[in-house]
């Protein structure tokens, strides 16, 4: 994984020189590399797919408020081999009431 970052020149000199374990700045750092490069390949094969779609599912969690999930699915063509692939993208969240259908949500930005 480390190598996977660093050829990405997504770390900085920083993480690459702590020693004696991390601190919560540079495993921020880490973990938003990483997740860029796993959401740039999730991209990328569906886009080569023929055949996708796009899930928003809206769920309240336990605090009542609703989030909202990003689900990819596309059929993946190897050879003979056809699949059917259901990647998670990222959770949205949503402002506003709709338990009752009172307010549609708003979509607001991380």
């Amino acid at each position: 994984m480390i190598e996977l970052a660093s050829a990405s020149g997504g770390l900085s000199g920083i993480a690459r020189e702590e020693r004696g374990g991390t601190k919560p700045g540079i495993q921020n750092e880490f973990i938003n590399v990483l997740s860029d490069q796993i959401r740039k390949k999730i991209i990328q094969a569906t886009k080569e797919a023929k055949y996708f779609c796009i899930v928003f599912d809206s769920t309240p969690d336990v605090l009542r408020m609703d989030q909202t999930s990003q689900i990819l699915r596309y059929v993946k063509v190897e050879g003979s081999k056809v699949a059917v692939v259901e990647v998670f993208v990222d959770f949205i969240e949503t402002d506003g009431e709709n338990d009752f259908g009172e307010d549609r949500p708003r979509w607001t930005q991380h």
